[in-house]
């Protein structure tokens, strides 16, 4: 996963996370650890050879469930951080070429319509097109020029089970989760898929942070997931992107959409 991410409209219309550059074969299991686990997948602190630490989650369902083929979880976590690295492409782009033509969002979105509207804004096409000066004192455009600090994510991984699970110690393997009568568990003989993300170390959050990273997550047209944890936080970084929702994924909710208080996301 060379260079940064394509921020075009069709980039945008079609998010796609990119492949991870590690070999997943040069993981010294021995030396990782257990970070965490839910109902989405199990986290590893992993090294690659020589490079590490990083963190590695393994997604519990292979394939999209039968029964709801959109709810789909691996597939919307590569969805919104395909999309937030197309964001970051675009600001920096912005930025690169003096700052002239930035990134125009609606300051106050309130409808799915106007979440989609502010994703598409950061596309290359409409902010080097971007409306006259009148229409943007009318609808109160304000320009983003920086983005809050994100958890880098190295792409995507295939994890073969047969090839991998022998290699990892049994103290160390995926075991079995059950919430609330849902279970999920790792079989033989398939092969999952795992994002490859910075590893964050543990620290406290600092609210006004967290918070900056919430708004702007919601002028980028993300909601809020149902449940979200303070688990998922470190050192004011979201660790778990399953916490929030883009527009182009299954579980997106009007009654989601808005600005929230760090405690909101950092309760336990």
């Amino acid at each position: 996963m060379d260079g940064p991410a394509g921020c075009k409209l069709s980039d945008f219309g079609r998010p796609r996370l990119r492949k991870c550059p590690f070999d997943i074969g040069s993981i010294a299991w021995k030396d990782a650890k257990v970070l965490g686990s839910g109902l989405d997948g199990w986290v590893w602190r992993v090294n690659f050879g020589d490079e590490g630490p990083f963190a590695l989650k393994l997604f519990w369902i292979a394939e999209p469930p039968v029964d709801e083929p959109d709810n789909f979880a691996v597939q919307r976590e590569c969805q919104n951080v395909a999309h937030l690295q197309m964001m970051q492409a675009a600001v920096e782009e912005a930025n690169k070429e003096g700052g002239s033509r930035p990134v125009l969002l609606f300051p106050d979105p309130k409808t799915y319509e106007d979440a989609r509207d502010n994703l598409f804004r950061f596309a290359q096409e409409n902010r080097l097109n971007p409306p006259s000066p009148e229409l943007q004192e009318l609808d109160r455009l304000v320009s983003l020029t920086s983005i809050p600090p994100i958890t880098k994510c190295y792409g995507w991984l295939k994890f073969n089970t047969d090839k991998i699970l022998p290699r990892i110690p049994p103290r160390l393997r995926p075991q079995p989760v059950a919430v609330e009568k849902v279970a999920r568990h790792i079989e033989r003989g398939k092969e999952y898929i795992a994002i490859v993300y910075e590893y964050i170390e543990d620290g406290p959050n600092d609210p006004a942070k967290v918070e900056a990273f919430l708004k702007f997550m919601y002028l980028a047209g993300f909601c809020a997931a149902s449940s979200p944890h303070g688990r998922n936080w470190k050192n004011s970084m979201l660790v778990d992107f399953s916490d929030m929702i883009g527009t182009a994924s299954w579980g997106w909710h009007e009654s989601r959409y808005r600005t929230f208080p760090a405690s909101f996301f950092l309760r336990t």
